[in-house]
């Protein structure tokens, strides 16, 4: 009797067997739909954080994108300034070598008029101390007329 129930046992288990799978699939489906949502959760995550890089990534771009402009533009600036200071020593020393020149002109035409007033009176001529004076008021006049000029085209240059 003994051998028969184990018989049976065997012969049950061995029906059932078929059954034990059907019994198993839905848990084995449940733990593959457990794996699916965990990695369904994590790819969330993985994207939301990419989404989160990208935005201070962004974020970064941008303020150094305003730091280089201001950059620029302060370097700009400091270049302006300096052709100001440049253009000024510039027109600066047009204006000396203007008035250099005047002078110089001016102590030529001196020496000019001395020598030939000098020279007038070796010679007792009226006329040649006459002519001596007209050349020097000439000669002054030029000079004259010639630093107005470059007084004015170093005013006007910028």
């Amino acid at each position: 009797m003994h051998k028969k129930i184990i018989s049976l046992f065997v012969a049950g288990s061995a029906l059932l067997l078929p059954f034990s799978a059907f019994a198993q699939a839905p848990k084995a489906a449940g733990k593959q739909k457990m794996q699916d949502k965990k990695i369904e959760v994590q790819t969330k995550k993985t994207e939301k954080k990419a989404e989160v890089q990208l935005k201070k990534d962004e974020k970064k771009a941008a303020a150094q994108a305003k730091k280089d402009e201001a950059k620029l533009k302060k370097d700009e600036m400091k270049a302006a300034r300096e052709a100001k200071k440049v253009a000024a020593q510039a027109k600066k020393a047009a204006v000396e070598t203007a008035r250099t020149a005047h002078r110089e002109a001016i102590a030529v035409a001196q020496k000019q008029y001395t020598a030939a007033v000098k020279a007038a009176k070796e010679t007792k001529s009226k006329d040649g101390v006459k002519a001596a004076k007209t050349a020097f008021d000439a000669a002054k006049k030029a000079a004259n007329e010639g630093l107005k000029q470059a007084l004015e085209a170093a005013k006007n240059t910028q």
